[in-house]
């Protein structure tokens, strides 16, 4: 081989291993892209408007059943919506699911006081443990997540 072959040669194993290397980066980046276009769902809604909003009503009503009622049941279609969180990010799936299971645990707590006075528990040591639960939710989401690019996201809103 003469020097002229081995510098094409060499050029062409170059180029070969950039563009694979920028086919997997850029396939990892999809990746993240349509992960982030997925949980998307999860984010907006239920984490920036139905959580806060349904626990300030929580709040407001001084713990009525009407508002219990609403809070768990949103609870319950949040949990559902976790499930691409299930086999994608399992542990962020773990923590969120045991965060909810705790806020819902605490609204029965709740609603049981509302239902038999006798059985009185503190009311703000309850809200203290629902916002705590909830804090748990979003450090899930915003510091468990690998590579997704969320934080870019909601700078730009």
């Amino acid at each position: 081989m003469t020097l002229f072959e081995i510098l094409i040669f060499s050029t062409s194993i170059i180029t070969c291993l950039t563009s694979f290397i920028t086919f997997l980066l850029y396939e990892r980046r999809l990746k993240s892209t349509r992960e982030l276009e997925m949980s998307k769902k999860l984010y907006l809604p239920h984490l920036l408007v139905y959580l806060p909003n349904l626990f300030a009503e929580f709040i407001k009503s001084n713990q009525s059943e009407e508002s219990i009622v609403d809070f768990s049941t949103h609870l319950k279609t949040f949990r559902k919506d976790l499930g691409y969180f299930k086999y994608a990010h399992a542990t962020i799936y773990q923590t969120v699911n045991q965060a909810i299971r705790r806020i819902d645990e605490e609204l029965c707590i709740s609603i049981q006081n509302v239902k038999n006075p006798l059985n009185k528990t503190n009311k703000l040591a309850d809200m203290m443990s629902i916002n705590q639960s909830l804090n748990t939710i979003y450090k899930a989401f915003l510091y468990e997540l690998p590579d997704d690019h969320i934080d870019k996201y909601f700078k730009t809103k």
